[in-house]
């Protein structure tokens, strides 16, 4: 019988050794087959050698504690490992010696130059230009109201009619007018035929009055010769004398008949021209039930149809003179004498005069021209600002071109001063940099920062005047695309700028972000 023996087995791991013990009962050696894990173990003879059978049955020994050099042995131990693993694994990736050298990780890479586009620097006019936006109006607009309550029984006319002055634009019920028109020509009749009446009566008066007079005045004579004569007595002189004053009241009397009737005559043509005035009044009352337009233009709006009952409170048409334009807006105070000199060029004492030039979104591509009428010499104290009247230019029908219409919206462009030979630039060029302003100028592939300060632009360009002398110059390239991350000395490849290469930039920057 062998005696027991024990065998320790060593194994290597990721983790950590472990130490198994096993208790064999003795036997024969097996073979490599008998190994479950089918391994043969150097610690079991070295190598060549079969180690022992595993029984199927094993104790594993107790774990016992470490020395503290045990302990620093298999630091040391894992060390060793770990720095031979690393330079092996160094030795086998490292390239052949005739490999190209790659750039190491913190290696320096020289900056790639930048890829911009430039425009020159060129000599054009440019103008000074307020801009502004307002509605058309018509000179002559109004609304037409009916002078009088009525019904209509008739509309002659319909939106976008052109119409001459005076016209009849509807007719209101007329019967009523009608009626008041034939009575009032009757009493004008009746006035007129009471005249002659008057006449004679005026003529027998003025008959009787005479005769009153010889009666009196004979009566006076018999008197006087009686009291002279004494041929009578005092009796009969006393009836004489009545009679010469009851002659004398008859006299006084016919001539109060007299002025009476001539009064009468007088009342008599004032009712004829009273029954006149009543005829004119019933007349205008007929008119009125005619709504005709005030002056020539286009009807802009019908509010009334047939049947309805109208009143002199609701408008019944909007007539508009398409012909005679303008165009009001205000313009802030400190404006008011730019405006005030330019008028006086225009009025030849001297100054700039203004040109205006006026654009309509309805109307595109299409520019007409306006002339200032009216500069408001007050300023409004609720917002600090002035009326400007501007007419505008309305081609005729006849010239086939487009044609501004009243309520339009229209933008103004009013030029008050001119720089012939300015420097310009696109605006994309200029850089705002806090208070300063630059642009970069391409020499020799470098950028090179120039400040710069604006003048007059547009929509598009923009003028420039540089800080130093000879900062610009009449052909220099600027950066339109691309100024953004550049500096003083920044190496650029200068491509030209314009509409295609904006497009394909404006691609290739989406390309990129859509990439990100």
């Amino acid at each position: 019988m062998k005696p027991k023996t024990w065998i320790l087995a060593a194994r290597s791991g990721a983790h950590d050794s472990q130490r198994s013990a096993w208790i064999r009962a003795g036997g024969d050696a097996g073979s490599p087959s008998d190994d479950p894990e089918g391994s043969s173990l150097s610690a079991f003879g070295g190598q060549g050698r079969t180690p022992p059978r595993i029984p199927r049955m094993s104790i594993q020994a107790p774990r016992q504690p470490e020395s503290r050099p045990s302990r620093r042995r298999r630091a040391i131990h894992h060390g060793l490992l770990a720095l031979g693993a690393s330079l092996g694994g160094a030795h086998a990736c490292s390239p052949p010696p005739d490999a190209p050298q790659t750039k190491l990780a913190g290696e320096v890479r020289p900056k790639e130059k930048t890829r911009v586009l430039v425009a020159p620097i060129e000599v054009r006019e440019m103008l000074r230009t307020l801009t502004t936006t307002t509605d058309v109006e018509s000179k002559n607009e109004i609304e037409v109201f009916p002078r009088t309550a009525g019904v209509a029984v008739e509309v002659r006319v319909e939106e976008a009619d052109r119409v001459e002055a005076g016209q009849v634009l509807a007719v209101l019920d007329q019967r009523d007018a009608l009626a008041g028109l034939a009575d009032a020509e009757m009493e004008l009749r009746v006035a007129r035929e009471s005249r002659p009446k008057l006449a004679i009566s005026k003529s027998d008066a003025e008959e009787r009055v005479a005769r009153a007079k010889l009666t009196w005045e004979q009566a006076v004579r018999d008197v006087e010769r009686n009291e002279g004569a004494g041929l009578i007595s005092q009796s009969e002189l006393d009836r004489i004398a009545l009679t010469r004053d009851q002659a004398f009241r008859d006299h006084e009397t016919s001539k109060l008949a007299h002025a009476t009737c001539v009064q009468d005559v007088k009342a008599g043509a004032t009712a004829v021209d009273r029954a006149a005035l009543s005829v004119e009044r019933a007349k205008l009352m007929l008119s009125y039930t005619e709504i005709v337009a005030p002056f020539a233009g286009s009807i802009a709006a019908r509010t009334i149809k047939v049947g309805d009952s109208v009143s002199a409170a609701a408008s019944a048409f909007v007539l508009t003179d398409p012909e005679n334009l303008r165009a009001i807006f205000g313009r802030p105070q400190r404006e008011l004498p730019l405006f005030q000199r330019s008028r006086a060029g225009m009025n030849g004492e001297g100054g700039d005069p203004i040109e205006i030039t006026v654009t309509a979104e309805a109307i595109p591509d299409v520019t007409f021209a306006g002339t200032i009428e009216l500069i408001s010499p007050t300023i409004d104290p609720t917002n600090g600002s002035f009326r400007i009247t501007v007419a505008l230019e309305q081609p005729t029908e006849e010239s086939g071109r487009a044609r501004l219409a009243p309520g339009m919206l229209v933008r103004l462009a009013i030029v008050t001063e001119r720089h012939e030979k300015a420097l310009v630039v696109p605006k994309r060029a200029v850089l705002r940099e806090g208070d300063a302003t630059v642009v970069f100028v391409i020499a020799d592939g470098v950028a090179h920062r120039v400040p710069v300060r604006e003048g007059f632009s547009n929509d598009a360009s923009v003028e420039l005047f540089a800080a130093t002398p000879g900062g610009l110059n009449v052909g220099d390239l600027v950066v339109v695309v691309g100024n953004r991350d550049l500096e003083e000395g920044s190496e650029v490849i200068a491509e030209p700028w314009g509409e295609a290469a904006e497009a394909d930039s404006t691609r290739a920057d989406a390309g990129a972000a859509e990439s990100r």
